[in-house]
Parts: structure tokens; C-alpha cells; sequence
């Protein structure tokens, strides 16, 4: 009988982690407690061995300032990072499965990215909103910039797609020809 892989602690469901596999299961949201789960989940990971890390990916999107914190965690890693995208890859898990090392998608992996939006402002003066209005323009330059250096697509040509409206993808072979994935997992033959 195999022996179980160890798991570390997690904080439900939608998060797990293999230590001895070196595997990371990302099925959730990407907000604050996702990143510090990550983040630590990442530094673990390290500490243990330099072999690569990878992480399974469905995600329904999240929190921007959670995704590029996450996408720093990635791509600074001194170990290789591979992300492979499973179902649905939408809004802030696009530049997760972009900015790894290596990327996978499963053949019926879809994608989704929009423009920055945000749910709550808050009572704001004049002065603050137009702080955070400059804050949001610059958060979507720099999602588009970093699309554009992960993709064969510019930061304008993902910036039209995301203004339009909410940008889908059907199929993992679109996926690869935009450039955020470089391939698809083989099916096996029976």
C-alpha cells in the first residue's frame, strides 16, 4: 500500500498542498487568505528542496492586490514554478497560470479577464477617490503590461480586450495561441 503524502495545514477546502509531491491544489478565491496560504505554502516548499514546485489551478478570480502580491511570491521563487490550469482560469487566476515557469492547461480548460473593477469604495472625499481612480488605472496598466510580457499580445491588445467587456477563451489550444499557456495536457489513450 502507497503511503499517504503528507498535507500541510490549510484553511478549507479549496486549498491543500502535498509536501512530499511538491504540490500545491489552488482551487479557490485569490484574496489575503489565499496569498498568506500561499505564501507560506511557497516558503515551505523551499525550505524542504530546490526542485519545482507545482500548482493546480481552477479559480473564479479574486483580488487584484492579492494576485499581483501572489504573482510576486511566484516569480521570485528560487525554485521552478509550474502551474497547471484546470476548468476555469478566470480574472486575477489568468496572471497566476501566465507568470509561472512552466504552464499547462487540461484540454477543457476556459479563461476569462476583464478590467479592474472594485466592489466597495467607502465613503471617500473628492481627493481620495481621485487617488483611488489614479490607484485602479495604475493596477490595470500594470495587469496589462504584465500580460503583454507573458503573451504574444501587447498590453494595449489585452487593454481593448478587457474594456470591451469580459474576455473569454473556449478550449485550451486558444489558450496556448495567446501565449499565457506554453501547452496541453496529453489525453491518454485507452
Amino acid at each position: 500500500m502507497a503511503e499517504q503524502p503528507a498535507e500541510l495545514d490549510s484553511i478549507h477546502a479549496g486549498l491543500k498542498a502535498s509536501l512530499s509531491l511538491r504540490e500545491i491544489y489552488l482551487v479557490d478565491d485569490i484574496d489575503n487568505d489565499t496569498l498568506a496560504w500561499m505564501l507560506r505554502t511557497m516558503r515551505a516548499f523551499e525550505y524542504v528542496g530546490s526542485g519545482p514546485i507545482h500548482i493546480y489551478l481552477h479559480t473564479d478570480g479574486g483580488d487584484e492586490v492579492a494576485m499581483m502580491a501572489l504573482h510576486d511570491v511566484i516569480t521570485t521563487s528560487p525554485c521552478k514554478v509550474e502551474v497547471v490550469g484546470i476548468g476555469e482560469i478566470v480574472s486575477a487566476g489568468v496572471l497566476i497560470l501566465a507568470c509561472a515557469d512552466t504552464r499547462i492547461v487540461t484540454p477543457s480548460t476556459t479563461l476569462m479577464c476583464h478590467e479592474t473593477t472594485y466592489s466597495s469604495l467607502g465613503h471617500l472625499s473628492g481627493r481620495a477617490l481621485a487617488a483611488r481612480g489614479a490607484y485602479v488605472k495604475w493596477m490595470f496598466d500594470r495587469s496589462c503590461s504584465l500580460l503583454d510580457s507573458y503573451s504574444n499580445k501587447t498590453a494595449a491588445w489585452w487593454a481593448k480586450q478587457m474594456k470591451s467587456g469580459e474576455y473569454w477563451t473556449y478550449g485550451a489550444e486558444e489558450i496556448v495561441e495567446l501565449g499565457l499557456a506554453d501547452s496541453v495536457v496529453e489525453r491518454r489513450t485507452r
